[in-house]
């Protein structure tokens, strides 16, 4: 009798060896989903052969993951190591050397994402963002309206000491103009009088 191809088993070797998927007679089911904490799998398949047993070899493709099909071995299990999530079909061929029987059976995997690669995850990281955003808008604001205070601080300091200066030059000037005009005063006074003695002396002449 001609038994098939069976994938009997995936286990996940992260943290031992976990059992994930069993395969029972009657059973149907050719999907099972994978937490991202056990994302290291073993897969075990067989094609029984009493007879021989050596005499059945595998090839294995997981595809979506691997690039081509493995080179044919006895081994009943392959082995993957942190699978990324996303949605994978294991398929394997058993080929029994002794009477030239092929099989093929074939498993979907999908590896869920982990809680901070979900789509409620990704909206806590956009609400975050959001208010990382507004935090730093109004940072920024309140340093721009610092430092405009602070100009317009310093343009009132500069104002007023130019003020000071402007009131200091204007005051020396006008000490310079008063002292102009009293020695314009003493000299217009030098000049009456001597005019005043010249008249005197000439008055008294005559």
């Amino acid at each position: 009798q001609d038994y098939p191809l069976i994938i009997r088993s995936v286990k996940s070797t992260n943290h031992g060896d976990s059992l994930l998927y069993a395969k029972y007679p009657k059973d149907t089911q050719n999907a099972i989903k994978i937490p991202k904490s056990q994302n290291s799998i073993r897969i075990e398949f067989v094609l029984p052969e009493y007879r021989e047993g050596k005499s059945v070899t595998y090839t294995c493709y997981l595809k979506g993951y691997d690039k081509e099909w493995s080179l044919p071995t006895t081994h009943t299990y392959k082995e993957y190591t942190q699978l990324p999530k996303g949605t994978y079909t294991f398929l394997v061929k058993a080929t029994d050397n002794i009477n030239g029987q092929t099989a093929e059976a074939s498993l979907e995997i999908k590896i869920l994402p982990a809680w901070y690669e979900t789509w409620f995850a990704g909206l806590i990281y956009l609400i975050l963002l959001g208010i990382a955003v507004f935090l730093l808008l109004k940072y920024l604001k309140r340093r721009a309206e610092k430092e405009l205070r602070r100009i317009k601080a310093e343009k009132e300091r500069q104002l007023k000491e130019q003020e000071a200066q402007f009131t200091l030059e204007q005051t020396k000037q006008e000490k310079e103009l008063v002292k102009l005009q009293n020695e314009q005063l003493e000299h217009e006074l030098k000049l009456r009088s001597s005019e005043l003695a010249d008249s005197t002396m000439n008055l008294v002449r005559k």
